[in-house]
Protein backbone atom coordinates (compact mmCIF):
# COMPACT_ATOMS: atom_id res chain seq x y z
CA UNK A 1 0.00 0.00 0.00
CA UNK A 2 2.97 2.48 1.12
CA UNK A 3 4.69 1.43 -2.17
CA UNK A 4 1.29 2.57 -4.56
CA UNK A 5 0.57 5.63 -2.30
CA UNK A 6 4.33 6.29 -3.45
CA UNK A 7 4.17 6.03 -6.99
CA UNK A 8 0.75 7.82 -6.82
CA UNK A 9 2.44 10.96 -5.41
CA UNK A 10 5.48 10.92 -7.52
CA UNK A 11 3.33 10.84 -11.04
CA UNK A 12 1.02 14.00 -9.89
CA UNK A 13 4.83 15.42 -8.19
CA UNK A 14 6.08 15.08 -12.22
CA UNK A 15 2.80 16.74 -13.60
CA UNK A 16 3.28 19.78 -10.85
CA UNK A 17 7.18 20.10 -11.38
CA UNK A 18 8.45 18.97 -14.50
CA UNK A 19 9.26 21.56 -16.35
CA UNK A 20 10.19 19.57 -19.65
CA UNK A 21 6.60 18.43 -19.79
CA UNK A 22 5.21 21.68 -18.74
CA UNK A 23 7.49 23.42 -22.10
CA UNK A 24 5.78 20.31 -24.51
CA UNK A 25 2.59 20.44 -22.68
CA UNK A 26 1.62 23.12 -21.10
CA UNK A 27 0.12 23.40 -17.54
CA UNK A 28 -1.42 20.26 -16.34
CA UNK A 29 -2.18 21.80 -12.46
CA UNK A 30 -5.23 23.12 -12.11
CA UNK A 31 -5.21 27.01 -10.84
CA UNK A 32 -5.75 27.16 -7.11
CA UNK A 33 -8.81 28.87 -7.73
CA UNK A 34 -10.46 26.06 -9.52
CA UNK A 35 -11.83 24.04 -6.96
CA UNK A 36 -14.05 22.11 -9.28
CA UNK A 37 -10.98 19.87 -10.80
CA UNK A 38 -9.77 17.03 -8.05
CA UNK A 39 -6.48 16.95 -7.01
CA UNK A 40 -5.54 14.23 -4.65
CA UNK A 41 -2.86 10.94 -5.37
CA UNK A 42 -5.68 8.68 -6.24
CA UNK A 43 -8.03 11.18 -9.02
CA UNK A 44 -6.46 14.26 -10.20
CA UNK A 45 -7.95 16.00 -13.41
CA UNK A 46 -6.00 18.02 -15.27
CA UNK A 47 -6.00 21.45 -17.09
CA UNK A 48 -7.01 19.90 -20.51
CA UNK A 49 -9.77 17.47 -18.78
CA UNK A 50 -7.71 14.97 -18.54
CA UNK A 51 -9.15 12.28 -15.48
CA UNK A 52 -6.49 10.35 -13.80
CA UNK A 53 -7.74 7.55 -11.48
CA UNK A 54 -5.64 5.25 -9.62
CA UNK A 55 -7.41 1.62 -8.47
CA UNK A 56 -5.97 -1.37 -6.93
CA UNK A 57 -6.53 -4.72 -8.16
CA UNK A 58 -9.53 -6.45 -7.08
CA UNK A 59 -11.20 -3.39 -6.52
CA UNK A 60 -15.03 -2.38 -6.98
CA UNK A 61 -16.71 -2.73 -10.52
CA UNK A 62 -15.97 0.69 -12.96
CA UNK A 63 -15.24 4.12 -13.06
CA UNK A 64 -17.17 6.64 -14.39
CA UNK A 65 -16.51 10.54 -14.80
CA UNK A 66 -19.24 12.80 -16.24
CA UNK A 67 -20.67 10.14 -17.96
CA UNK A 68 -17.42 9.05 -19.56
CA UNK A 69 -15.97 5.87 -19.29
CA UNK A 70 -11.87 5.06 -18.83
CA UNK A 71 -10.29 5.21 -22.57
CA UNK A 72 -7.02 3.89 -21.40
CA UNK A 73 -5.74 1.46 -18.91
CA UNK A 74 -2.28 1.48 -17.52
CA UNK A 75 -1.66 -2.34 -14.91
CA UNK A 76 1.68 -2.54 -13.67
CA UNK A 77 2.40 -5.64 -11.67
CA UNK A 78 -0.76 -6.91 -10.91
CA UNK A 79 0.42 -9.90 -9.98
CA UNK A 80 2.52 -10.85 -6.63
CA UNK A 81 3.34 -14.42 -5.03
CA UNK A 82 0.38 -14.78 -3.16
CA UNK A 83 -1.83 -14.61 -6.76
CA UNK A 84 0.41 -16.72 -8.16
CA UNK A 85 0.55 -19.48 -5.72
CA UNK A 86 -1.46 -21.72 -7.15
CA UNK A 87 -4.18 -21.91 -10.45
CA UNK A 88 -7.01 -20.81 -8.35
CA UNK A 89 -5.33 -17.90 -7.32
CA UNK A 90 -4.52 -17.35 -10.87
CA UNK A 91 -8.18 -18.01 -11.71
CA UNK A 92 -9.24 -15.07 -9.40
CA UNK A 93 -7.14 -12.38 -10.97
CA UNK A 94 -7.83 -13.69 -14.64
CA UNK A 95 -11.75 -13.07 -13.90
CA UNK A 96 -11.28 -10.01 -12.22
CA UNK A 97 -9.50 -9.05 -15.12
CA UNK A 98 -11.74 -10.12 -18.07
CA UNK A 99 -14.81 -9.35 -15.87
CA UNK A 100 -15.01 -6.66 -14.10
CA UNK A 101 -11.83 -4.43 -15.54
CA UNK A 102 -12.35 -4.59 -19.37
CA UNK A 103 -16.04 -4.57 -19.76
CA UNK A 104 -15.65 -0.99 -17.43
CA UNK A 105 -14.02 0.30 -20.11
CA UNK A 106 -14.79 2.90 -23.41
CA UNK A 107 -15.14 1.23 -26.73
CA UNK A 108 -11.81 1.29 -28.41
CA UNK A 109 -9.57 1.72 -25.20
CA UNK A 110 -6.42 0.51 -25.34
CA UNK A 111 -4.67 -1.46 -22.51
CA UNK A 112 -1.41 -1.71 -21.45
CA UNK A 113 -0.06 -4.23 -19.12
CA UNK A 114 3.93 -4.34 -17.53
CA UNK A 115 4.88 -7.63 -14.80
CA UNK A 116 7.23 -10.02 -14.11
CA UNK A 117 6.32 -13.73 -15.03
CA UNK A 118 5.99 -15.23 -11.82
CA UNK A 119 4.32 -18.55 -13.06
CA UNK A 120 4.35 -20.51 -16.08
CA UNK A 121 0.84 -20.16 -15.90
CA UNK A 122 0.22 -16.65 -14.48
CA UNK A 123 -2.12 -14.00 -16.43
CA UNK A 124 1.07 -12.24 -17.65
CA UNK A 125 2.19 -15.67 -19.34
CA UNK A 126 -1.60 -16.37 -20.97
CA UNK A 127 -1.99 -12.94 -22.39
CA UNK A 128 1.73 -12.46 -24.04
CA UNK A 129 1.02 -16.03 -25.46
CA UNK A 130 -2.40 -14.84 -26.83
CA UNK A 131 -2.22 -13.41 -30.04
CA UNK A 132 -4.41 -10.55 -29.99
CA UNK A 133 -2.25 -8.89 -27.91
CA UNK A 134 1.01 -6.93 -29.00
CA UNK A 135 3.85 -7.96 -26.62
CA UNK A 136 7.46 -6.65 -25.86
CA UNK A 137 10.39 -8.52 -23.55
CA UNK A 138 13.19 -7.30 -22.08
CA UNK A 139 15.35 -8.97 -20.40
CA UNK A 140 18.33 -7.39 -18.64
CA UNK A 141 20.72 -9.19 -21.60
CA UNK A 142 20.52 -11.36 -24.93
CA UNK A 143 22.37 -12.60 -27.65
CA UNK A 144 23.37 -10.27 -30.31
CA UNK A 145 21.52 -11.08 -33.28
CA UNK A 146 24.48 -10.14 -35.76
CA UNK A 147 27.20 -11.18 -33.64
CA UNK A 148 26.01 -14.32 -30.99
CA UNK A 149 27.43 -11.97 -28.70
CA UNK A 150 26.27 -10.99 -24.96
CA UNK A 151 24.88 -7.71 -24.68
CA UNK A 152 23.02 -5.86 -22.14
CA UNK A 153 19.93 -4.62 -22.78
CA UNK A 154 20.82 -1.32 -20.89
CA UNK A 155 24.17 -0.91 -20.65
CA UNK A 156 24.16 2.65 -18.82
CA UNK A 157 22.69 1.03 -15.99
CA UNK A 158 23.50 -2.42 -15.83
CA UNK A 159 26.65 -3.26 -18.00
CA UNK A 160 27.76 -7.06 -18.76
CA UNK A 161 30.13 -7.08 -15.43
CA UNK A 162 27.38 -5.91 -13.05
CA UNK A 163 24.86 -8.32 -14.32
CA UNK A 164 27.82 -11.40 -13.94
CA UNK A 165 27.31 -9.95 -9.83
CA UNK A 166 23.61 -10.64 -9.99
CA UNK A 167 24.03 -13.88 -11.49
CA UNK A 168 27.00 -14.94 -9.32
CA UNK A 169 25.17 -14.05 -6.05
CA UNK A 170 22.10 -15.85 -7.36
CA UNK A 171 23.47 -19.06 -7.65
CA UNK A 172 25.62 -18.33 -5.03
CA UNK A 173 22.06 -18.58 -2.85
CA UNK A 174 20.03 -20.92 -4.72
CA UNK A 175 17.86 -18.03 -6.24
CA UNK A 176 18.22 -18.97 -9.79
CA UNK A 177 14.36 -19.29 -10.68
CA UNK A 178 13.92 -15.75 -8.89
CA UNK A 179 16.58 -14.39 -11.17
CA UNK A 180 15.25 -15.55 -14.17
CA UNK A 181 11.77 -14.06 -13.12
CA UNK A 182 12.99 -10.79 -11.82
CA UNK A 183 15.93 -10.57 -14.80
CA UNK A 184 15.35 -12.62 -17.47
CA UNK A 185 11.27 -12.45 -18.17
CA UNK A 186 11.03 -15.93 -17.59
CA UNK A 187 8.57 -17.84 -15.57
CA UNK A 188 10.94 -20.55 -14.69
CA UNK A 189 14.81 -21.11 -14.61
CA UNK A 190 15.13 -24.17 -17.18
CA UNK A 191 17.91 -25.35 -15.35
CA UNK A 192 16.68 -26.16 -12.03
CA UNK A 193 14.12 -28.30 -13.75
CA UNK A 194 15.05 -32.65 -13.50
CA UNK A 195 13.71 -32.86 -17.12
CA UNK A 196 14.41 -30.55 -20.04
CA UNK A 197 12.42 -30.25 -23.26
CA UNK A 198 15.02 -31.98 -25.06
CA UNK A 199 14.79 -35.19 -23.21
CA UNK A 200 11.58 -35.58 -23.90
CA UNK A 201 10.09 -36.71 -27.36
CA UNK A 202 6.59 -37.91 -28.54
CA UNK A 203 6.91 -41.50 -29.85
CA UNK A 204 3.48 -43.65 -30.31
CA UNK A 205 4.07 -46.90 -28.81
CA UNK A 206 2.58 -49.89 -28.42
CA UNK A 207 3.17 -51.22 -24.85
CA UNK A 208 4.01 -55.28 -25.22
CA UNK A 209 6.08 -56.95 -22.62
CA UNK A 210 7.30 -53.98 -20.40
CA UNK A 211 6.79 -54.03 -17.14
CA UNK A 212 4.74 -51.22 -15.74
CA UNK A 213 4.66 -48.87 -12.82
CA UNK A 214 1.98 -46.56 -11.56
CA UNK A 215 1.78 -43.55 -8.76
CA UNK A 216 -1.24 -41.51 -7.40
CA UNK A 217 -0.69 -38.18 -6.11
CA UNK A 218 -4.09 -37.91 -4.73
CA UNK A 219 -6.44 -35.08 -3.38
CA UNK A 220 -7.30 -34.97 0.10
CA UNK A 221 -10.79 -33.22 -0.13
CA UNK A 222 -13.09 -32.60 -3.88
CA UNK A 223 -14.49 -28.90 -2.62
CA UNK A 224 -13.50 -25.82 -5.27
CA UNK A 225 -10.31 -25.06 -3.91
CA UNK A 226 -9.18 -28.81 -3.84
CA UNK A 227 -5.90 -29.81 -5.75
CA UNK A 228 -6.43 -32.08 -8.24
CA UNK A 229 -5.53 -35.87 -8.03
CA UNK A 230 -2.70 -36.71 -9.96
CA UNK A 231 -1.48 -40.27 -11.65
CA UNK A 232 1.16 -41.19 -13.60
CA UNK A 233 2.23 -44.56 -15.68
CA UNK A 234 5.29 -45.48 -17.01
CA UNK A 235 7.97 -48.31 -17.49
CA UNK A 236 11.67 -48.30 -17.62
CA UNK A 237 13.19 -49.61 -20.84
CA UNK A 238 17.04 -49.68 -20.18
CA UNK A 239 17.53 -46.28 -19.22
CA UNK A 240 14.98 -44.65 -20.77
CA UNK A 241 11.16 -43.58 -19.11
CA UNK A 242 8.79 -44.26 -21.05
CA UNK A 243 5.34 -42.47 -19.73
CA UNK A 244 2.11 -43.92 -21.13
CA UNK A 245 -0.40 -41.97 -19.13
CA UNK A 246 0.05 -39.13 -17.28
CA UNK A 247 -3.27 -37.25 -15.61
CA UNK A 248 -4.51 -34.91 -13.19
CA UNK A 249 -8.44 -34.28 -12.61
Amino acid sequence: KIKKEKEKEEIKAELENNDLLREVYGYFVPPETDKSRKWTNKHFETTNGINVVARGRGKGRGVNIKNQRPTKIIIDDVEDDESCSDEDAIAKTKRWLLNVVMPALAPGYRMRINGTPLHPKSVLMQLYEDPEWEHRRYPIERLNPETGERESTWPDRFPLVEIDKLRARAERMGNMTGYRQEYMCEAEDPASKPFTAEMIRVEPTVRTWQAVYAMYDPARTTNKTAATTGKVVWSWVGNRLVVWDAVGR
